[in-house]
């Protein structure tokens, strides 16, 4: 999206952008991120802002968003809570104040809900439930929910997307990805953030939040791949009684998991019904790469007859199988406690920029694990090792991916949950057997063959276009399509040599971040990209070498310029004194 397809967005949601700018104006905001991209709005703002509201003036820029947000309504408030998960984005002083935002909303009025539902499934309430309570057990930010009994006595609940709530969020969604991008275009101190990534993250998780679809597709998924556990519970949705904006499922009925005494007199024990919340996790994580993200207590109740249920599967973490593999290896740098293979993974992740010091991120993050790892993995304090590592990543601006960041706030959650009914987490023992398991994994005759077959078609790839690439690559720096093009008139050669002189040293300086950041495909540990390029460099250098031995030189050339000149000045005397002479 460049700057006129982003500022013709917001042209044409201009009512509500002017809305948006105006509370963020209220709140001191408008031109915290850049008064440029501010000035470029002028015209459609015409003037409107409203002043800073003189009670806001001594809040920190952390209270100043949440007000601003919750002011703002559903998507804002989604917004904000996703950046509370972003201490590396927003800092943790930041992070630690949007993590307070109240997703509760006033309710609908039972009125709308119960014309919504029956738009949705097209048949009168009383037709659809035996029974339907109009007051709502909950309000939150996208959603509410409703208890009702299907014919046969099952009792349900009912979550129903609040009157206009997604088709809101959808425009206050294209304003935000139209801001993101003109912050990013427009103010290069903004690029460290990666605004438009976190604006497309956001976009994702929004538009799955406003679709009971998505959340009734995620039911499915779990009760399916977590089935083979007999004391754990998935809600049954009912799918004729679902919609866009309507899910129905069943109701269940126990004790949210923040109170050892009441688990207690569940059946359980204490430190076994933790492990199993912690295990069933693990297992989401590290097989499936599908993992519910929000075990908060009020998701996770204990039922009668000992069983586990597992609730509200609107917020989903999934892992491509990429990030999978990322994954088992800081499984497996964590139970060797390799430092060195951490750090590795952890900036192959987290993708610096060029100008980053790798070597001394790499020392930073060594000093790191040294502090919370090295010790003991099932010693680990997470909270305080996830704050000094998002400090660490905020000091050198990278931001990590949205999928891994979702990560991290279950990390921190299960830690809590087990805190708030004290039980101490062993993750040493716990992790033990997906550290085998893995470790069996890469060891498979037949992954290693599959991987085998895989690389064969990738080097078969690469090799077969190489030389290719490479020719054009010349011929592109050569013919000048490829670096300013000059035109210089030089007979000796000179201009070839100063342009080969900064191809082979740009060449040997991109080789060697290529090979500091292990860039994959590597033999023996060696990128190969990074290989080819220092090739390619020392090739320019040696062809610029040789013809200096076949005789060009500056010094020489300037020699025998002078050399030249001596003799023609000489014979020119020696004919005027032979000149002089005759007469």
């Amino acid at each position: 999206m460049h700057n006129a397809s982003a500022l013709l967005t917001l042209t044409e949601h201009r009512k509500r952008f002017r809305e948006v700018i105006s509370v963020l104006a209220t709140y001191g905001l408008a031109d915290t991120v850049s008064k440029d991209v501010v000035n470029s709005l002028e015209p459609l703002l015409r003037g409107r802002l409203k002043l800073s509201d003189p009670a806001v003036v001594d809040k920190s820029l952390g209270e100043l968003l949440r007000g601003a947000m919750m002011e703002l309504g559903t998507a804002w408030i989604k917004l904000g809570q996703m950046l509370s998960l972003r201490p590396d984005v927003v800092g943790p002083t930041v992070a630690a104040e949007l993590s307070q935002l109240d997703s509760s909303v006033t309710a609908d009025e039972a009125s709308v809900v119960i014309g919504t539902v029956e738009n949705e499934l097209g048949a009168p309430v009383n037709d659809l439930f035996a029974s339907f309570s109009p007051e709502p057990l909950a309000s939150a930010s996208v959603a509410q929910v409703h208890s009702a009994t299907l014919s046969d006595g099952t009792e349900v609940v009912v979550k129903v997307i609040h009157h206009g709530a997604d088709v809101r969020a959808r425009e206050d969604l294209e304003i935000i990805t139209a801001l993101a991008h003109l912050w990013q275009h427009n103010d290069p101190g903004a690029q460290q953030y990666r605004p438009v990534q976190i604006a497309q993250e956001f976009s994702t998780m929004l538009r799955d939040a406003v679709d009971m679809r998505v959340e009734l597709a995620n039911l499915r998924t779990f009760r399916d791949k977590l089935s083979h556990h007999e004391d754990l519970y998935v809600p049954q949705p009912y799918e004729e009684l679902c919609s866009g904006r309507v899910l129905t499922m069943t109701r269940v009925k126990g004790t949210p998991l923040r109170d050892a005494k009441a688990i207690q007199g569940s059946g359980w024990k204490v430190e076994d019904l933790t492990n199993k919340v912690v295990s069933v996790y693990f297992e989401m994580i590290f097989e499936h790469g599908t993992f519910h993200a929000d075990p908060q207590p009020g998701n996770l109740m204990v039922m009668p007859g000992r069983k586990l249920a597992l609730l509200d599967f609107g917020d989903i973490g999934r892992f491509t199988p990429a990030r999978r593999e990322q994954m088992e290896w800081i499984v497996l740098a964590l139970g060797f406690q390799d430092a060195e293979a951490f750090a590795n993974i952890l900036i192959e992740i987290a993708n610096p920029p060029p100008s980053t010091d790798i070597a001394q991120l790499r020392a930073d993050l060594g000093g790191w694990f040294d502090r919370h790892i090295s010790v003991g993995v099932g010693q680990i304090d997470i909270p305080a090792l996830v704050n000094q590592a998002m400090d660490l990543l905020h000091h050198y601006g990278l931001v990590l991916p949205g999928d891994f960041m979702l990560l991290v706030r279950v990390l921190l959650q299960l830690q809590g949950l087990s805190s708030a009914v004290g039980v101490g987490l062993n993750i040493e023992e716990l992790m033990s057997p997906y550290v085998r398991r893995i470790m069996l994994s890469y060891l498979n005759p037949r992954r290693i063959a599959r991987e085998f077959a895989s690389s064969g078609l990738r080097w078969r790839r690469l090799v077969k276009s190489l030389p290719d690439d490479l020719s054009e690559l010349i011929k592109g720096v050569r013919q000048g399509t490829m670096t300013v093009n000059f035109s210089i008139h030089d007979p000796d050669r000179l201009t070839d040599n100063v342009v080969d002189g900064l191809i082979s040293a740009a060449a040997l300086l991109s080789s060697a971040q290529l090979i500091s950041r292990e860039t994959p495909p590597k033999v023996a540990g060696i990128s190969v990209p990074g290989a080819v390029v220092a090739g390619i460099g020392a090739a320019t250098w040696i062809r610029a070498a040789n013809r200096r031995r076949e005789g060009f030189s500056l010094v020489s050339s300037v020699r025998n310029v002078a050399k030249l000149g001596g003799r023609a000045s000489k014979k020119r005397r020696e004919a005027l004194k032979d000149h002089t002479a005759g007469d």
